[in-house]
């Protein structure tokens, strides 16, 4: 499920509605990124991108845009988006 936050500003709403249409269909991911409570990552982008290690490449990849999109900080290689990502899942 997609938080819902009260009194987001404007740019983190916009931030999230993005990152929502990329995660949307994997709540697990969702749920990994941000915080339950307030519109923030639930941890550090440095730390999330080393937590990811374990995932499925196409969920790091989608991770990596998710952080692009919230600060900047995924530095996603976008030809890996196009080579990892499978018609299934995205």
């Amino acid at each position: 499920m997609v938080p819902t936050w009260m009194n987001t500003e404007f740019d983190d709403k916009k931030r999230c509605e993005c990152i929502f249409l990329i995660l949307g269909h994997l709540p697990n991911l969702v749920n990994f990124i941000f915080d339950r409570n307030y519109p923030k990552l639930s941890m550090g982008s440095e730390q999330i991108l080393n937590e990811i290690a374990s995932f499925s490449s196409g969920e790091q990849i989608l991770i990596r845009i998710a952080l692009d999109f919230w600060d900047g900080s995924g530095e996603t290689p976008y030809l890996s988006v196009i080579n990892e990502l499978s018609e299934d899942n995205f």
